[in-house]
């Protein structure tokens, strides 16, 4: 039987050494030649697997990966660097998140694979095809990674700094960068495989590299990118040629362009949302939901990163559970984005909100339903089909509610070793409860994320690690994505403006978006909130959030000031509705955030600023 090699876990066996120059001028072990590695295919397969271990690992919520808690959508009670760049600890001296060394890394190691591998006389001449496309598709993601961080970045094209170079090398600008990333996946999607191939799981795909471009396309055209009015950084202009490295000038066509990228891959055939019908011919959300996360390499995801890795499931699942840790925790204000189960957002704004963070009184929609005052007794669990009293806040809520949140007093399943039987353990958030204080592993907001949790992955002997794919890009993104462009670019009556966006809304068991708010379909700032609303429900805890803030440059906005919880220090939460923990509380642990103008763009360590002093730091630093 064939092995099956899983390219996103696999290690490369080359050892990629550290070097002082900040564009990694030697790729590899000194004592290991180009000969060595591609003579054969077995060596050349290695390399090639080892250039995708640069790409992010977001299930390790740890420092450097996962940047949920950057956002309004989530708090972490554990150790984690984000706690300084919410203290303003955010620096060239400090910065927290140190990704350009390791993204140029990658893209060095692809380059020196690019030289060499034309040497392996083992491989057909589709198989280098492949090879090359699959390589040249690792080096543009990094690229975009770099970018979506740092704003206009180095290009280097196919170059390989050696030790006669004198490291002086600035940034291109940002439309030559995006052009740059956009042409390698649009030149990778003429020859890379349409098709995941069974022994090669994980490998990109041509609906990969034409999503990734449609998704740079989209940044490329939103405000930080694109600024309506005097942009931010205007006037930062290259070291060595004195142009400007951002634009200074509105493009609405980037736009339209995004939409005709993103129409590309919804175009494709091989796509489909995930949607689970019952034996009554209906559609399940829940069950659908669940299964987009849960069933691995199904047609909704594009590309994506297979993971056993236990981290996820100990940062999402309350300490109840045995072997469980619960510090990975919505906010609020992300409980407040669901809708209920009738589409309407209940909570659209907040009363009074101080200058120093979100109000604890929101401005309720009247005849939404919604309510935040006594509970429903023996209220059973849409998804989980478990009764428990249960705070009125949490009731008939939208089906990605139920997917994405656990809160107090629910009953969170979980499998009995030796049984076919299920069995639920009550959680409880308060200080005195089951997962609460004084442990630091805890949580701070008195809830915590429940996306991706299996059901089966957890039992009463501890976790079961089962391998599962993290969507890095799929059909739903790429859905929303093409729905917004079409907004921003102002073609509302493109016959598709609602249609995907809907097909998104009915797979979540939610009515179409018109139904809910009548005549959207003509009220541009009315579809962009409502576009916004939907991207932070339906790709939660994905890693987008923290960067369509940055993008649509609201971070100083939803960014700044405390995140509200319910009050976790309440010893007892009896009754239901009515104790002092259900109160929106400041989540008080870690100070109150902040997020200056500096922030939309990081800053290049001051290590790397030092070898090379034409290299131009980002504004403000």
């Amino acid at each position: 039987m064939k092995k099956i090699i899983y390219i996103v876990l696999a290690a490369c066996a080359v050892g990629l050494a550290a070097c002082d120059s900040f564009l990694d001028q030697q790729p590899i072990d000194k004592q290991t030649t180009a000969k060595d590695i591609f003579s054969k295919k077995a060596s050349s397969d290695l390399y090639l697997y080892g250039l995708f271990r640069f790409i992010p690992q977001y299930w390790t919520i740890s420092a450097n990966e996962g940047w949920g808690p950057l956002s309004d959508e989530a708090e972490v009670s554990f150790n984690h660097d984000v706690h300084k760049v919410h203290q303003g600890a955010f620096s060239p001296s400090a910065p927290y998140y140190k990704k350009w060394g390791p993204y140029y890394k990658g893209i060095t190691a692809t380059n020196y694979f690019l030289a060499n591998v034309h040497m392996c006389k083992e491989l057909t001449d589709a198989e280098m095809t492949q090879y090359i496309a699959q390589a040249r598709f690792c080096r543009a993601y990094y690229y975009f990674l770099l970018i979506r961080n740092y704003g206009p970045v180095v290009l280097m094209g196919d170059r390989m700094l050696g030790p006669e170079d004198d490291g002086l090398i600035g940034r291109n600008t940002l439309e030559e960068c995006v052009n740059y990333v956009c042409s390698e996946l649009f030149e990778v999607s003429k020859v890379i495989d349409e098709e995941q191939i069974p022994n090669y799981m994980g490998r990109a795909t041509k609906g990969a590299a034409l999503a990734l471009r449609a998704r740079m396309m989209l940044y490329a055209a939103s405000p930080l990118f694109n600024p309506v009015g005097k942009s931010i950084y205007e006037g930062w202009k290259s070291n060595t040629t004195g142009e400007n490295l951002m634009p200074t000038a509105y493009s609405k066509k980037k736009w339209e362009d995004a939409a005709a990228a993103a129409k590309l891959v919804i175009d494709m055939p091989q796509y489909s949302l995930v949607e689970v019908y019952g034996d009554d011919g209906k559609l399940d959300p829940y069950r659908s939901l669940y299964n987009v996360y849960t069933t691995q390499w199904n047609d909704e995801i594009i590309f994506g990163r297979i993971f056993n890795d236990a981290a996820w499931y100990k940062r999402i699942t309350p300490r109840a559970m045995k072997d469980c840790w619960g510090g990975y925790n919505p906010t609020q204000k992300q409980v407040d984005a669901f809708a209920m189960n009738t589409g309407v957002y209940p909570i659209r704004s907040y009363r009074n909100a101080p200058a120093n963070g979100d109000s604890d009184e929101p401005v309720i929609e009247p005849g939404s339903g919604y309510s935040e005052t006594g509970y429903t007794a023996n209220y059973e669990h849409p998804f989980d089909k478990v009764t428990a009293d249960t705070y009125n806040m949490y009731v008939n809520r939208e089906p990605r509610f139920y997917i994405n949140i656990t809160w107090n007093h629910m009953k969170l399943p979980y499998a009995v070793v030796g049984t076919t039987v299920a069995s639920t353990k009550e959680i409880q958030f308060y200080y005195n409860g089951n997962s609460g204080g004084p442990s630091g592993d805890r949580s701070v907001s008195g809830y915590s994320v429940r996306k991706m949790y299996n059901n089966s992955n957890n039992s009463d002997q501890g976790l079961w690690i089962m391998p599962m794919v993290w969507p890095m890009i799929r059909l739903a993104e790429v859905y929303l994505n093409y729905t917004e462009a079409l907004i921003e670019a102002g073609d509302l009556t493109n016959p598709d403006l609602l249609t995907y966006w809907n097909k998104v809304r009915a797979r979540a068991g939610v009515p179409n978006i018109e139904e809910v708010y009548p005549g959207i379909e003509s009220d541009q700032t009315l579809l962009r909130e409502m576009i916004r609303r939907e991207r932070q429900v339906e790709l939660a805890y994905e890693n987008h959030r923290y960067f369509d803030t940055r993008r649509w440059m609201i971070a100083e906005e939803t960014n700044n000031g405390y995140v509200y919880g319910m009050d976790v220090s309440v010893t007892k939460d009896t009754p239901i509705g009515n104790s002092a923990f259900w109160k929106r509380t400041p989540v008080r642990d870690y100070g109150a955030r902040v997020f200056p103008k500096a922030n939309y763009l990081h800053p290049i360590e001051q290590w790397e600023l030092d070898r090379d002093p034409v290299l131009e730091q980002a504004p403000f630093y």
